[in-house]
């Protein structure tokens, strides 16, 4: 990473590792952490625009942990930015993708992305899903260009089945673009497709 860009320059660490998304509702899942290392705005990120979304905040801010390993412990660096752009905005997917390849430049190679949402499967309120794969039903692309991207290993299925270990489900999320709920046939559409969450209201049923 270079320490000019402004996840360096800002934090004083010469890269960090992980990065954390908070979702609507989970601005103080992390309190527990404690006063973070450094603090800056979102928008404060090359191409980041400030959260517009109730429950998300213009701010990102820098922790170290301590991680048990095979060879004892050792400490990373994890950015948690408190909120987020999304497509339903109407601004493209440019802003949307701008915060993830900020990170990957402060040299993140993993992400823990955290969002409310609805199930299309007979499930209980409140679950946590463990997110294993997608359907890009957005119509539109984080991409641009002639190079074509596999993107059959987005969701990191080691980290998947960490993750897993302490969630209640693991399944496909069914991306769509928002910010209308789908209706009641498109909801059943989409669990036929092979999703089992997506945008719908929780108390959508499945069938």
């Amino acid at each position: 990473m270079r320490p000019d860009l402004p996840c360096g320059r800002r934090t004083g660490a010469a890269r960090h590792d992980l990065l954390v998304v908070l979702g609507s509702g989970t601005d103080g899942a992390l309190e527990d952490w404690g006063e973070p290392l450094a603090a800056l705005p979102l928008s404060d990120l090359p191409g980041v625009a400030a959260p517009v979304a109730l429950g998300h905040a213009d701010l990102l801010t820098s922790h170290e942990r301590r991680v048990r390993t095979a060879d004892g412990e050792r400490a990373v660096r994890v950015l948690v930015a408190h909120g987020r752009t999304h497509l339903y905005e109407g601004r493209g997917s440019a802003p949307v993708v701008a915060l993830a390849r900020a990170a990957a430049a402060a040299g993140v190679r993993a992400a823990v992305l955290v969002n409310a949402n609805g199930c299309l499967r007979d499930w209980c309120l409140g679950d946590v899903m463990t997110v294993t794969d997608h359907l890009n039903l957005t119509g539109a692309s984080p991409f641009d260009g002639t190079v074509f991207v596999d993107v059959r290993e987005v969701w990191d299925a080691v980290l998947a089945a960490a993750v897993g270990a302490v969630t209640e489900r693991s399944g496909v999320y069914a991306a769509v673009r928002g910010p209308e709920y789908q209706t009641m046939a498109e909801t059943r559409l989409l669990a036929v497709a092979g999703g089992d969450s997506s945008l719908s209201p929780p108390e959508f049923p499945s069938t």
